[in-house]
């Protein structure tokens, strides 16, 4: 019971990041049929309890849900969706403060879907696209992690790999059988170790996926002083 409740909290995270549940659960060898079962089980389960006087530990107090309030109402990111709001805010400001899911819920409660922008007409996005520049050695590094397949329909390995955009160089990879974000942090701290650097001031570029995102990597960069980058930047 506890593994499926895991997995049911690492499948919303994979929503929640834009991965499909097919895709999800491809990944980890579940057929999505069991997936749909267990959620449903375990949704049976929670209407149970709600006549439990406790509340769930992760819920949001009221002034929480003010702050993610507030920060839908600035003027500078009017134009903006919920879910660009909250990747926005780890970019500009380094703050985590609830899920892209909580930031859209907040935002539906609070009637700020369609009546948050500046001119009251929804317009396309004109984003600048970032640009990444390195002039040497460990300044700027870029990393992902690749799904690869087996032999084996059920079994995936996970290849995590960090590039020195300057020279182009390999400086760090691990493979894995699974995407967790405690690989890519051992992966980071070997190659930090490897290049006889602490991290401080390095660019750590990556996307937006789950594990790039998470609390874990979020404290870790912060933790060694390097500078976060998300997106599909240009590099130069």
């Amino acid at each position: 019971m506890k593994k499926k409740k895991e997995l049911l909290k690492t499948a919303q995270e994979a929503i929640d990041a834009g991965i499909t549940i097919e895709k999800f659960c491809d990944s980890v060898g579940v057929p999505t049929r069991s997936y749909f079962l267990w959620k449903k089980t375990s949704n049976k389960i929670e209407i149970k309890k709600k006549g439990r006087k406790t509340s769930p530990e992760n819920k949001l107090s009221f002034k929480e849900k003010e702050e993610i309030v507030n920060v839908l109402l600035k003027k500078e990111w009017a134009d903006y969706s919920p879910r660009e709001i909250y990747y926005k805010l780890i970019d500009e400001e380094k703050r985590i403060i609830a899920s892209p899911a909580t930031f859209y819920r907040i935002a539906k409660d609070a009637d700020l879907l369609t009546k948050r922008s500046k001119t009251g007409i929804k317009r396309p996005l004109n984003r600048e696209k970032p640009q990444l520049v390195a002039t040497g050695h460990n300044q700027v590094w870029s990393w992902d992690v690749s799904q690869i397949k087996s032999e084996c329909r059920s079994v995936r390995f996970y290849l995590y790999v960090i590039v020195d955009i300057w020279s182009r160089l390999v400086v760090g990879w691990v493979l894995e059988d699974h995407e967790k974000s405690e690989h890519a942090i051992i992966m980071w701290k070997k190659a930090l170790e490897d290049q006889f650097i602490t991290g401080k001031g390095l660019t750590n570029h990556k996307d937006n996926g789950a594990i790039m995102t998470s609390h874990e990597m979020i404290k870790f960069v912060r933790d060694a002083q390097m500078v976060d980058s998300y997106s599909r930047a240009g590099i130069g």
